[in-house]
């Protein structure tokens, strides 16, 4: 790819990222505590915009890394 071609991909990218935005999720933490030896407790806490549109989903899953969740 030549230098001119990079340019006009970067400014793409640029433009496609700020139309890309969520509109109600403001912010999230996930906290856990440690149970037993192989036991955790885990707490998904996220932070919603209530004057913007509905939220899209009221679970989230979590990805274990194992092939689990």
């Amino acid at each position: 790819m030549n230098i001119k071609s990079n340019h006009i991909l970067i400014i793409l990218c640029s433009l496609w990222a700020t139309i890309a935005s969520a509109t109600h999720n403001r912010a999230g933490e996930i906290t856990y505590r440690q149970v037993a030896d192989l036991t955790i407790e885990m707490t998904v806490t996220t932070y919603t915009k209530t004057s913007s549109s509905t939220a899209d989903r009221d679970t989230l899953e979590i990805f274990w890394g194992d092939g689990t969740s």
